[in-house]
């Protein structure tokens, strides 16, 4: 054999040589790979009472075994080695991993206190808006702990009065972020995320008529929903951008703090709350939030015991201080509605109709009338002279007989200036013996001056069947001749002044008919 067919031999040898090393190689790789998986991995349970394992095969599903319950702490999900909550449980391992149970102080359901208190009126205001300061505290108060966190907000300081709230809040990381707007007005979807970090996340689907399975907020109220706090369906609306309302919230509250109160006995024991009256379906629940209370429990019933209640208040008029309310023939608080012709506004409060007139009619009241010492004549007597003796005669214009619709701004412009003729003068009586509950009549017409029939505007009020007429711009020029009183008389008593509430037809002229 020559040197060529000896050098292509050995070549040939170590060829296969390699090729044996080679497939071994892989062989054995193969085998390892093989037997590594069969090798179990492990999973760690980490909870406040110790660490529990268990060994899956590679692409196994993990348990997670039901944390234990602490006393005075609320189980909230499992978080995974990177901080992260596991949202999906079904997931498959391949290496060995550790779970922690987080839990949260439990909310304290011990005592029936007002969580959302009446005003001093007795009013509720069930549409008024929660702001995140108000949310924060009262979070922070259901979770009855004097604890004090470390989480620092860029626009809540110490002396902030929500600054114990918000900063155990952001450590327990129920909020977050460097600022936190406490005054603004916090939405459901804002509220709910922050309640629902104290409970597990829920996983079945709801529907709601605004809100897709695949938004942002939709989680969230998914586990609202499924614990019962909000509605769901087809026709339900989620409005996750609206602001939160009282009412909104009694109601969220009775569910998570497991609250269903004593509907046979809840009125009597409530008393009357004047903007939320029992036949709005909000009521029980409002009544629940905001009637402090002892009770008894009886299966799932909640019997209350005692109550600190509001008076039960019979069909009429009745003050809360120097402003007027009423009881319908229902007995229900009447709320943004006329009774006996007299108006009252959605928290139960009589108005004018114009909110810059009843800023100003209010502190009168205040002023002159004290409906626990005076009866209704003496404050229909305060109303009157307080109308005399503070507005100055000023020429102004006429007014057409029978027009009437200058009343509510004259009366504004009056109690502004404190300047006017006779149409100033009665605007401003009308108003505020409406206040009083009287159903206040007042006219445009004609009564005899210096040099006969004149423009001229009084109120007349009918009172136990008898007409009585009132003029306080008469009044107030009588105070200063002696003459006739112009308080509480018949039309009898001043048929000399030929009071006319149509103008003769040698008048029209002046009001271009």
């Amino acid at each position: 054999m020559d040197t060529k067919q000896k050098l292509v031999s050995r070549l040939g040898w170590v060829a296969a040589a390699l090729l044996l090393i080679v497939t071994t190689y892989l062989f054995t790789s193969q085998q390892a790979e093989r037997l590594q998986a069969r090798t179990p991995i492990t999973v760690t349970y980490h909870d406040p009472e110790g660490s529990q394992s268990e060994e899956l095969v590679p692409g196994g599903v993990p348990s997670f075994p039901d944390a234990p319950a602490i006393e005075g702490y609320t189980f909230l999900y499992w978080k995974d080695n990177d901080g992260q909550q596991v949202v999906n449980r079904k997931l498959r391992l391949h290496e060995d991993t550790d779970y922690y149970a987080v839990y949260a102080m439990a909310f304290d359901r011990s005592g029936h206190e007002a969580w959302l208190p009446l005003d001093e009126d007795g009013s509720f205001h069930p549409d008024e808006q929660i702001t995140r300061r108000e949310a924060a505290e009262l979070l922070y108060r259901l979770l009855g702990t004097e604890l004090v966190g470390k989480g620092r907000f860029t626009d809540v300081d110490k002396e902030d009065s929500a600054y114990k709230a918000v900063a155990t809040l952001k450590d327990l990381g129920v909020i977050g972020g460097s600022r936190f707007h406490p005054d603004e007005v916090i939405t459901r979807y804002e509220f709910l995320q922050m309640l629902t970090s104290f409970f597990p996340a829920e996983e079945r689907n709801v529907r709601f008529a605004d809100l897709e399975a695949t938004a942002e907020e939709y989680p969230v109220f998914r586990t609202a929903a499924q614990l019962n706090w909000i509605d769901s369906g087809k026709k339900a609306e989620a409005r996750p951008h609206e602001a939160l309302t009282r009412a909104e919230l009694a109601r969220i509250l009775c569910e998570v703090l497991d609250r269903r109160g004593d509907q046979a006995k809840r009125e009597k024991m409530a008393g009357t709350i004047l903007d939320v009256p029992v036949s709005d379906e909000r009521y029980w629940a409002v009544a629940e939030m905001s009637i402090p209370h002892t009770f008894r429990q009886i299966g799932d019933e909640e019997i209350w015991v005692k109550s600190k209640a509001l008076p039960l208040r019979e069909e009429g008029f009745f003050f809360l201080g120097s402003c007027l309310h009423a009881i319908n023939s229902e007995g229900v608080a009447v709320a943004d509605a006329d009774y006996r012709n007299i108006s009252f506004d959605a928290s139960g409060r009589v108005t004018s109709g114009n909110a810059d007139l009843d800023a100003l009619l209010r502190p009168i009241l205040d002023e002159v009338v004290d409906p626990e010492n005076m009866d209704s004549e003496e404050m229909l007597r305060a109303v009157f002279d307080y109308t005399v003796n503070n507005i100055s005669y000023r020429k102004k214009d006429l007014h057409k007989p029978g027009d009437i619709s200058w009343v509510t701004q004259t009366a504004l412009d009056t109690l502004n200036s404190h300047r006017g003729n006779c149409y100033c003068f009665a605007s401003v009586f009308y108003e505020l013996s409406r206040f009083l509950g009287y159903d206040t009549q007042i006219f445009s017409g004609m009564v005899n001056g210096e040099n006969g029939l004149t423009p001229h505007s009084w109120t007349e009020i009918e009172i136990d069947g008898v007409l009585y007429m009132f003029d306080p711009e008469l009044q107030f020029k009588s105070n200063w001749g002696g003459k006739d009183q112009f308080f509480m008389r018949t039309p009898e008593e001043l048929a000399a002044y030929n009071y006319t509430k149509e103008a003769p037809a040698y008048f029209t002229v002046m009001w271009g008919d």
